[in-house]
């Protein structure tokens, strides 16, 4: 398993190249993910080194297959959990951030349908960010 700050950088792409259509350039994650250009260069070697992003200087970085689908778990899982947080927790949404990014890491797949179930394969986080469709989702395009 990747670690924590690798999943950050998945997450961090998964939104600029498959949310925004940007090119996912050493500039633009910086951007995103408020840090410096030497710190995403510096990763961005370890995790092409991981088998998990193609990276060229002229076109920025993008998913392989494993990146891809390790990004998509982040994402969805820290959404559903904000969704759960808010939606059935009560907890106020200015606070889910923290618990949802701690529990992303973590959680298993089949755990994070069993969520996605329960809550009727929600389609948008309490941000209205989309939530990544699952194994267990009805047909449906994101």
């Amino acid at each position: 398993m990747p670690s924590v700050s690798v999943d950050e950088y998945l997450e961090g792409l998964w939104v600029i190249r498959i949310e925004t259509a940007q090119a996912a350039s050493v500039k633009n994650v910086a951007k995103q993910l408020n840090i410096t250009p030497p710190s995403v260069a510096q990763m961005f070697g370890k995790m092409r080194a991981l088998g998990l992003i193609k990276y060229d200087k002229h076109s920025g970085a993008d998913f392989t297959r494993k990146g891809k689908r390790r990004a998509r778990h982040i994402v969805r899982s820290h959404r559903l959990m904000e969704k759960l947080l808010v939606d059935v927790v009560g907890v106020n949404l200015s606070k889910v951030e923290g618990p949802a990014c701690g529990a992303e890491h973590y959680l298993p797949e089949e755990v994070a349908d069993a969520i996605c179930t329960y809550l009727k394969h929600p389609r948008e986080c309490p941000h209205g960010e989309p939530i990544p469709k699952g194994k267990c989702c009805p047909q449906r395009k994101v």
